[in-house]
C-alpha cells in the first residue's frame, strides 16, 4: 500500500493562483455577480457578497480581500482587483444609496 506525500504548492504556483482569483473576481464584479451589502452603523458599504462568499471593500486596497481561513488574492493582488473593480462597485453602490435616502448634498 502506497501512500502520497501531500506538497504545498510552491511560491510561484500560489502566485498564479492568486492572479488568477484576481482577475475571476473582477470579471464577476463587472459582470454585477458581487452585490454590496449597506451596513447602516458605518453609513456605507463594507462587504460585497456573492453566494456565501464575502469580499471586504470597506477600507481600500490593503483589506481588499475574500473573508476565509485562506487568502485568496493576497497582499499584491489586492490592489489589483480593488483599482480595477471593488473601488467602482463601492463608489456606485454608495452614491446611489445617498441618492435614494433623499441626503441633501451641499
Amino acid at each position: 500500500m502506497e501512500t502520497k506525500s501531500v506538497v504545498s504548492a510552491g511560491p510561484l504556483q500560489r502566485f498564479v493562483r492568486r492572479y488568477r482569483n484576481a482577475n475571476t473576481a473582477i470579471a464577476q464584479i463587472r459582470n454585477c455577480e458581487w452585490v454590496p451589502k449597506y451596513n447602516p452603523i458605518s453609513r456605507e458599504h463594507l462587504t460585497a457578497h456573492r453566494g456565501d462568499l464575502e469580499l471586504w471593500i470597506g477600507n481600500g486596497p490593503i483589506f481588499c480581500e475574500i473573508k476565509g481561513p485562506q487568502r485568496y488574492f493576497g497582499l499584491f493582488w489586492r490592489h489589483y482587483v480593488w483599482w480595477a473593480a471593488a473601488r467602482w462597485m463601492k463608489t456606485k453602490a454608495d452614491r446611489e444609496y445617498v441618492d435614494a435616502a433623499g441626503v441633501p448634498t451641499l
